[in-house]
């Protein structure tokens, strides 16, 4: 997990401060990327596919360093397993409501946020998005509006039971 935040983070900090970084700078944080993309591609890549957050998030990351950075050697199977990973995510790891059946509501807007980037990133990179993304991003964001308070806030639930 800390792998997929530190490659979604740099994926920012690179091209959010590219015009201000130096070459050698740029070549080793994508030297990062490349060895952590490596790793996310053995760990959640290779593991059976389940419901859970981390695994969609895993994705995220890969989609990440796969569409914005082309020119790695892994860059088509970052995309292809991240896929993979997301379709099974919005076919299984939701109720037809859009409730998440980890039941850990205090991850939804989390695992919220991990489709709406995975959506922006492929219209964003020319990259087919996962089948059914719209429809789930549809779905979450009826389910948010139905658990908010009259104030439009959403009462904070931390992630135990």
């Amino acid at each position: 997990m800390q792998i997929a935040w530190r490659c979604i983070h740099l994926s920012w900090f690179y091209f959010l401060g590219e015009e201000s970084l130096a070459d050698k700078d740029k070549k080793f944080i994508i030297d990062i990327l490349n060895n952590h993309s490596k790793v996310l591609l053995e760990h959640f890549g290779k593991q059976p596919l389940n419901e859970f957050n981390h695994q969609s998030h895993g994705a995220l990351a890969m989609l990440y360093v796969g569409t914005l950075f082309p020119q790695m050697e892994q860059s088509e199977s970052l995309i292809n397993t991240s896929i993979k990973i997301l379709e099974h995510h919005i076919n299984h790891a939701f109720y037809k409501d859009g409730g998440n059946v980890e039941q850990m509501f205090g991850y939804y807007p989390f695992e919220a946020h991990i489709f709406r980037d995975a959506y922006l990133l492929c219209k964003s990179n020319n990259v087919k998005p996962p089948q059914g993304i719209e429809e789930l991003l549809i779905k979450m964001q009826k389910f948010i509006t139905s658990v908010q308070q009259p104030n439009c806030t959403v009462p904070p639930v931390n992630d135990s039971f």
